[in-house]
């Protein structure tokens, strides 16, 4: 199987105009809007690599799905890959874009083995979950100030970022990312090694931009435009994260829920 390394972004970095200093959330009928900002401590992403045709990976959603119950704020995104799509179902929230990103941190650390389900945290690709070792996660002083807004119409999801690095260090070879993602999500699944299995899945990505570049010092403001009709499911929340190029090892994470 080819493992393909993520593709560079394509959104274009601006002058960054001021961070938006509350929390707000907007509901019209036809129109939405709800923003976020980072503090002073930033939160480490988990990631969770499933599948629906996986036999293994059920306890593994489930024990995420308990993780977001305790903590609707818990940072973690599950990458739905397309690996098990050719074994007797296909998953309709796999995407190869998340099967190359797992492939990609694998190698970044040095390993050659990539399964199912597998749990990262920065700097870690092998993350024993059953023996408790993602149930304490500690807080990171933040690098940025991040300011996240989305926009949604009918039809199309508005993703603003504003960003500022913090202090007077450098940060070279980074770059940010968006997903939007879902929760409390139902299959039943009728082929496979899960068929007649009823599955949940929480915290599912629905949405992976692109690589966005960033400027080593000072502000950056990033928008990008979400087709609503291409998605699985109506997203619960939006995750932005900056990570490094190289390892894509995240430094920061903004989780906003959105009603």
């Amino acid at each position: 199987m080819p493992r393909p390394h993520a593709r560079p972004g394509s959104w274009h970095a601006a002058a960054w105009g001021g961070l938006i200093s509350a929390l707000t959330a907007v509901v019209t009928p036809l129109h939405a809007q709800c923003s976020s900002e980072s503090g002073l401590e930033s939160a480490p992403l988990l990631e969770l690599y499933t599948s629906e045709g996986c036999s293994s990976c059920p306890p593994a959603d489930r024990w995420l799905s308990s993780r977001v119950a305790a903590d609707p704020s818990f940072t973690a995104l599950a990458f739905h890959v397309d690996y098990w799509d050719r074994l007797g179902w296909p998953d309709r929230f796999a995407r190869p874009e998340y099967t190359q990103r797992q492939y990609a941190r694998v190698r970044a650390a040095g390993g050659r083995v990539s399964y199912t389900p597998q749990v990262m945290l920065p700097g870690k690709v092998q993350v024993d979950w059953r023996a408790g070792a993602a149930d304490r996660l500690d807080r990171l002083p933040a690098v940025a100030s991040l300011n996240m807004s989305v926009h949604s119409t009918g039809s199309v999801h508005e993703v603003r970022l504003d960003g500022v690095w913090l202090g007077a260090a450098r940060h070279p070879d980074t770059e940010l990312r968006v997903a939007a993602f879902a929760d409390a999500l139902h299959t039943e699944v009728q082929r496979g090694e899960n068929a007649g299995r009823a599955l949940r899945h929480d915290r599912v990505v629905l949405h992976l931009s692109e690589a966005s570049v960033l400027p080593a010092q000072g502000a950056f403001a990033l928008t990008t435009r979400v087709d609503a009709d291409a998605l699985a499911a109506k997203p619960s929340g939006w995750l932005a994260w900056i990570e490094t190029r190289a390892a894509l090892e995240v430094q920061q994470t903004l989780l906003l829920r959105c009603p």
